[in-house]
């Protein structure tokens, strides 16, 4: 097992994603040394990134059976059920493992766990998208300004 530390993405550790597959996920954004490392064990950054990476682990098997979830503690090792939101500084718990796919080879990071060293909530303006003077549709005008935006 193998321990980095970094910046939380897109987290869905207490409870999978289901969009494509059910899986755990997170994607951890790391220092350039945290990076040096990772790609050593033979792991690739996310497509389009540089120093970010996904961990996953199968939230259901091939015979339809739940798989344990991974393991979600706080600073002080208790249990945690909540979202975690980006920017919450993390440690994660990963394998890596070697794969084969229509001819294909590479390594897989397989999640264990996650410690939550610094907790930022999930829906907290850091986590949305907050525009304070923005354009609001079906006025004409940016919102309380009463200026109109420019055709």
């Amino acid at each position: 097992m193998t321990l980095v530390v970094g910046k939380a993405k897109w987290a869905a550790i207490t409870s999978p994603n289901t969009k494509f597959e059910p899986v755990y996920t997170i994607n951890l954004e790391v220092d350039d040394s945290t990076r040096d490392l990772l790609v050593g064990l033979n792991l690739t950054p996310i497509k389009g990134e540089t120093n970010e990476f996904r961990f996953k682990r199968t939230a259901v098997y091939k015979d339809g059976s739940s798989a344990p979830k991974p393991n979600c503690v706080d600073a002080s090792n208790t249990e945690f059920t909540g979202l975690i939101g980006n920017g919450s500084e993390v440690v994660v718990d990963f394998d890596q493992r070697k794969w084969t796919f229509a001819g294909k080879t590479g390594t897989k990071a397989l999640l264990h766990g996650v410690q939550i060293l610094d907790l930022i909530p999930y829906g907290t303006p850091e986590n949305n998208f907050e525009v304070l003077d923005g354009f609001v549709a079906g006025t004409g005008d940016k919102e309380g300004t009463g200026e109109e935006e420019a055709a």
